[in-house]
């Protein structure tokens, strides 16, 4: 007996011993957790955490708040761990997926109820793009002097599409550790060699890993913002600094907005300014501080106007950022030259339709002004960007050597013929006798599409294509009412900035088109 009293006293001597280390494990553990949040609050994965936890703390605390409560009951109904787990999953699946279902629509509704929307008639543009997406990321790609080095995110910033010069994605794991953005691409297609490298390391790349990555700068800086572009600007002194939106999140519902403007040296020194500085910084005068994931935010917001109960259940009055084949790599926003200045156009349709229904116009260096809402009357709407395509492929005088794409389905897999293609179309609004009408502005281009080889433009309303035309010189001059472009038909002549000039070459019928723009331009003056 004595021999079992003194085994029993050993056995509970180890245990607490034991429960003494296990307690002393988790202190340390929770101690270097704490020290990790406090020192490196940018390092993957504590970055991840802390931010996870900051956007959605809701879908955080109910777990731990429903774990804490069955815990306590199950220690006092002595319940073994294995029927804990099972009643703490059988009561908490069903709210935490239910709570992630209605998170995002609660965080759109929100930002509506924030956001002010105007009616307004639509904005005309001054100006297009002289090249498309499509275009400057082929030729990125296909003059990269560099295996180590690819071209990152394309951003249309100045007027030129701009991509970071850093390491390659994917599993090129070693580059992304020890080497950081090494300057950025540059596509002039005006220059004698389009495709331009500006050499300038920064401190980070944006395909990083770990201390050499974007998320950790920015969040050794603030744990608790979130990023979705960088953007290279000129420094005003030579050199080009990257410029970040830092968005963070307010309220129950997690609204986004913008609260700083990051502007980082190529030494690492940052400058960290406010909404307002960022607007009236002359570095920034037609950059996107406004970024671009917010602006398409905005357009998903308007489409919970009618309420949660609406947008869930019936789908009252939902829209959704227009998507199409056509604009598959560049889809809205489009950050466009209007007559205001920079502005974000957001081609929008009802949800999942591929329909056209309205327009979202946001000045894109402002935060948080109006967004204008350009929509048609209840029970009309155009149609979408891919059969606008259509209309331009059907239409009856492009070059005679035009040879389209058309893609079809057949019983084995997908059958591909012809090497033209329009790849992409923006919205490009034209005042017109005193009123704004919309089309949209096309690049067509042979596959791959490295160069483009003529504009298009067609009417958004009555479907008509105008003539064919050769440069973006040209496109802007149209939009801007200082070229006339007829619709087209068969055996008319390309049009051109020259074409007003040269009346003794031009048929009787173009003769009669061009006099008809000029009377209407006079009739306005």
């Amino acid at each position: 007996m004595r021999r079992n009293l003194q085994h029993r006293l050993m056995l509970g001597s180890s245990m607490g011993n034991r429960g003494k280390g296990c307690w002393v494990i988790w202190g340390l553990l929770a101690l270097f957790l704490a020290l990790w949040a406090v020192f490196l609050p940018g390092l993957w994965p504590m970055g991840w955490l802390l931010y996870g936890v900051y956007s959605n703390p809701i879908g955080w605390l109910v777990p731990l708040l429903m774990a804490a409560g069955l815990g306590v009951l199950g220690t006092r109904l002595k319940l073994e761990w294995k029927a804990f787990w099972l009643l703490l999953g059988v009561l908490l699946a069903p709210i935490w997926l239910v709570w992630m279902l209605i998170a995002q629509p609660v965080m759109l509704q929100g930002l509506y109820e924030r956001t002010v929307y105007e009616p307004a008639a639509l904005i005309p543009l001054m100006e297009s793009r002289a090249v498309s997406y499509a275009e400057a990321r082929e030729n990125f790609k296909n003059q990269n002097p560099d295996t180590r080095f690819a071209p990152g995110d394309l951003d249309y910033v100045n007027g030129h599409w701009v991509a970071e010069f850093g390491p390659n994605g994917g599993i090129d794991l070693l580059n992304k550790l020890i080497y950081p953005s090494q300057g950025f691409f540059l596509y002039d297609p005006e220059g004698v060699d389009k495709v331009q490298i500006v050499r300038q390391a920064m401190p980070f790349a944006e395909n990083g890993l770990l201390w050499n990555s974007v998320e950790f700068f920015v969040r050794q800086h603030d744990p608790f913002v979130e990023y979705h572009e960088v953007l290279y600007v000129q420094d005003g002194q030579g050199g080009y600094l990257a410029m970040i939106s830092l968005l963070k999140r307010s309220g129950w519902a997690r609204v986004p907005y913008v609260a700083q403007i990051a502007l980082i040296h190529a030494d690492g020194n940052a400058e960290w300014l406010t909404p307002q500085e960022a607007e009236a910084d002359p570095r920034l005068e037609r950059v996107q501080i406004e970024p671009e994931w917010l602006a398409a935010m905005k357009t998903e917001a308007y489409g919970w106007r009618n309420g949660l109960w609406a947008g869930l259940v019936t789908r009252q009055g939902r829209v959704s950022v227009q998507r199409s084949a056509v604009n598959q790599e560049n889809s809205a926003p489009y950050h466009l030259a209007s007559a205001q200045g920079m502005m974000w156009y957001t081609p929008f349709g009802p949800l999942m339709k591929d329909s056209l229904k309205g327009i979202m116009m946001e000045a894109s260096n402002k935060i948080d002004g109006p967004v204008y809402v350009w929509e048609l009357p209840q029970d009309q709407a155009y149609q979408g960007v891919d059969a606008l395509a259509t209309e331009i492929k059907a239409a009856p005088n492009h070059p005679a050597d035009v040879n389209w794409l058309r893609v079809s389905q057949g019983e084995e897999s997908e059958v591909r013929s012809g090497d033209t293609d329009v790849i992409e179309l923006l919205p490009a609004p034209r005042l017109e006798n005193g009123q704004v009408a919309l089309y949209f502005t096309g690049f067509v281009a042979i596959d791959p599409p490295t160069r483009t080889r003529f504009y298009v433009i067609v009417n958004a309303e009555t479907r008509q294509v105008l003539q064919d035309v050769y440069s973006a010189a040209e496109v802007d001059a149209w939009l801007r009412g200082e070229l006339a472009l007829a619709a087209q038909r068969d055996g008319q002549k390309a049009a051109g900035l020259e074409s007003k000039l040269n009346l003794a070459e031009m048929s009787k019928e173009d003769l009669l088109d061009l006099l008809e723009a000029v009377v209407e331009e006079l009739r306005k003056r």
